[in-house]
């Protein structure tokens, strides 16, 4: 079923009369139970407390500070874990987008956010690229702290605005073969710099209706359409570019509406099932990839391929 995002639609009905059964809702009931071990939705933190402290990553001939936010469970049967590297917005900073990494490290995602430095005049994606790459090499690192249980082989780079863009520029050019996964939150594309359609991973990309910064018929246009399958593209039709941070200033906001708990909302569901599915290959998030109403969220509009 991995990589093949589709399901076979049937209308089930219970004697009586009664109403359709949503056919989602019985493949989570199969896969859950084929699958051992608790199940949290995506929609909801998962079982893991999470820690978070301060690292310096090498970069250059220097160094950049960066997040970690560390997934903590008295399970030691569950081995090594995966790990997303989550790239900033221009301008923004790394600490701006606690509750998504937050709930990924809940569900047992190690987290790295590399605070880049101000790009000033932002005309390339290549240098976020150099950060996020180095980011994803310190991983080793991190992965050889004391009780620290992270696998390096398991990656997935994901981020927002300028940040999406270098993660998809890295996935494309990434040749370890650590890279499993790739996630862009309103992505920003750069001619002749991203070229999606040369993945060779999974992909969600999730945009924001009310986006003037990165429309979210550029960013299906850019970067959805190009991706090879599978891929998946999330509309939060009440959500904007800001949106997907924790906190901005009205400064930031004036430009165009949104609302923060609805799209936060829809971002931390599709990412951690996406993320579930296809880093960690646990196939019962499968249903909340192929039908929005399980997200209890009508403001959001859901494709796949």
């Amino acid at each position: 079923m991995l990589g093949v995002p589709g399901v076979l639609v049937v209308q089930f009905r219970l004697s009586g009369g009664c109403s359709p059964v949503n056919p989602a809702l019985l493949l989570i009931s199969a896969l859950c139970m084929a699958a051992p071990g608790s199940f949290a939705p995506p929609d909801s933190a998962g079982p893991c407390a999470v820690a978070t402290f301060e690292v310096s990553i090498p970069r250059g001939r220097g160094s950049m500070p960066g997040i970690v936010y560390r997934p903590l469970s008295d399970d030691s049967s569950s081995g090594l874990r995966p790990a997303v590297v989550f790239g900033h917005g221009y301008l923004a900073s790394a600490g701006r987008y606690d509750s998504i990494c937050r709930r990924l490290a809940s569900h047992g995602f190690y987290v790295l956010v590399p605070a880049s430095p101000d790009p000033g005049l932002f005309r390339s994606l290549a240098p976020a690229a150099d950060d996020m790459e180095a980011a994803l090499e310190f991983l080793d690192s991190l992965g050889r702290m004391p009780g620290m249980y992270l696998d390096p082989r398991r990656v997935a780079l994901a981020g927002h605005s300028m940040g999406g863009g270098a993660a998809f520029l890295d996935a494309q050019r990434d040749t370890t073969g650590s890279v499993k996964a790739v996630v862009g939150l309103a992505p920003y594309r750069i001619s002749k710099q991203t070229h999606p359609e040369s993945l060779h991973v999974p992909a969600m990309v999730i945009a924001g209706g009310n986006d003037r910064s990165a429309p979210a018929a550029a960013v299906r246009r850019e970067f959805y359409e190009p991706c090879p399958a599978p891929c998946y593209y999330v509309v939060v039709r009440a959500g904007g570019h800001n949106g997907f941070l924790d906190l901005t200033s009205w400064i930031e906001d004036r430009f165009e509406p949104f609302d923060r708990v609805i799209q936060l909302r829809a971002v931390r569901t599709y990412v951690t099932a996406f993320l579930q599915v296809y880093l960690a290959g646990d196939e019962r998030y499968l249903p909340w990839l192929l039908d929005p109403t399980l997200s209890a969220n009508p403001n959001v509009q859901l494709e796949h391929k």
